[in-house]
């Protein structure tokens, strides 16, 4: 997305945590004003330690390192290596992203071997050092879907039947989803069944199918990933080991041309997928909690700053948040208020480092610097 310009969203995953809306929403931010509706007038790559054209590039292998400038001159790096990339006066981890220039500064960086977040913009500054993380959800007892029965019926067609074994009860009418995968979803099959899974009892397995389906007309693709789940309009339910999809197996197809002649399924046992283990999450977490310096600001929390007509607004992230915070310069007072807009008592500052300093409550959700 970053690497060639394209417009930043806000994926279904990060919805249940609202640090991860901000982080994403103001790094997103600050990259769209450095490229959109803006010309580019290089690309480059690095090999060997130096920037080199596409063409050279490619002929060498090496297109992990992507360097673009856009037109006056705002820089936009992309380390898509296993290594860290040291550019423009920063260090980018793997997938670590850069943007500098007159339209903002922002990227995903390392700062004394941490990997932080950072972005200005405007009159707007986000610092994240990486020290409050989400993790999934602790395991529930499963709902585990396996497949029951599949049959080839000819040619494209098959019948396919699942068992849902319920491990807890369900407090809502969920929808079920079968998608069948290749790079995206090519087909699927959402659906809903004669017992509404809020009447879905533990111990019970419920049968669901079986449901008539027809391959794709398309030559390329002879293996689809079978995906299944349950959802509803607040998102999908934690199924084995916290899993909100659960792969059951694969369709293997046999082709003339772009038309199939045949179809056969190859199960995959649930035990053998991956689950919410936290361990994945934590990587590059600021799990000590260590204070990172920004310039403008330092801190081992998240915080955005903005700066308005009379002095400068700090809200922690997520709001109520307890950290340390550091602001560059000798600032006189800080005024906190709480959700409610009533004014707390102000915290405690001191100086060191060129910065002024305090501690966040739990009470309060913004700061005044006069």
């Amino acid at each position: 997305t970053i690497a060639f310009g394209r417009t930043g969203f806000i994926g279904m995953q990060l919805m249940k945590h609202p640090h991860g809306v901000v982080r994403e929403y103001h790094l997103m931010q600050a990259f769209g004003r450095a490229y959109t509706g803006q010309l580019a007038n290089r690309i480059r790559y690095e090999v060997g330690g130096k920037m080199v054209d596409a063409a050279t590039a490619a002929r060498y292998g090496e297109l992990s390192r992507i360097n673009v400038e856009y037109e006056g001159g705002q820089q936009v790096y992309v380390n898509l290596s296993d290594k860290p990339w040291r550019v423009a006066g920063e260090e980018l981890p793997s997938n670590g992203s850069f943007t500098t220039g007159p339209r903002g500064t922002a990227g995903t960086v390392l700062r004394d071997g941490q990997v932080c977040d950072l972005a200005q913009y405007d009159k707007v500054t986000y610092a994240d050092a990486r020290s409050q993380q989400w993790l999934p959800p602790a395991t529930q007892p499963a709902i585990e879907p396996s497949v029951a029965s599949f049959k080839a019926l000819g040619g494209k067609e098959f019948e396919l039947t699942l068992n849902w074994k319920v491990g807890r009860a369900l407090d809502r009418d969920y929808t079920i989803f079968w998608h069948f995968m290749d790079e995206g979803i090519a087909f699927q099959s959402d659906h809903a069944i004669d017992r509404k899974t809020t009447s879905w009892k533990v111990g019970e397995t419920i049968t669901d199918g079986p449901r008539r389906l027809a391959i794709k007309d398309d030559a390329a693709v002879t293996r689809y990933g079978v995906w299944v789940g349950l959802y509803d309009n607040q998102g999908r339910v934690p199924l084995v080991r916290g899993l909100t999809s659960v792969q059951i197996g694969t369709l293997v197809v046999e082709r003339d041309g772009a038309v199939a002649k045949s179809v056969r399924l190859e199960p995959v046992a649930p035990q053998q997928m991956p689950g919410s283990d936290p361990a994945p999450y934590l990587v590059d977490a600021n799990t000590t909690h260590r204070v990172i310096d920004f310039g403008k600001v330092a801190t081992n929390g998240a915080v955005v700053l903005q700066q308005q007509t009379r002095g400068m607004e700090i809200v922690p992230v997520p709001a109520g948040t307890v950290m340390t915070v550091g602001l560059q310069g000798k600032v006189a007072s800080v005024s906190a208020w709480n959700a409610k807009g009533e004014k707390l008592a102000a915290p405690q500052l001191t100086r060191y480092d060129s910065k002024t300093w305090f501690e966040t409550s739990a009470d309060a959700v913004r700061y005044q610097v006069p």
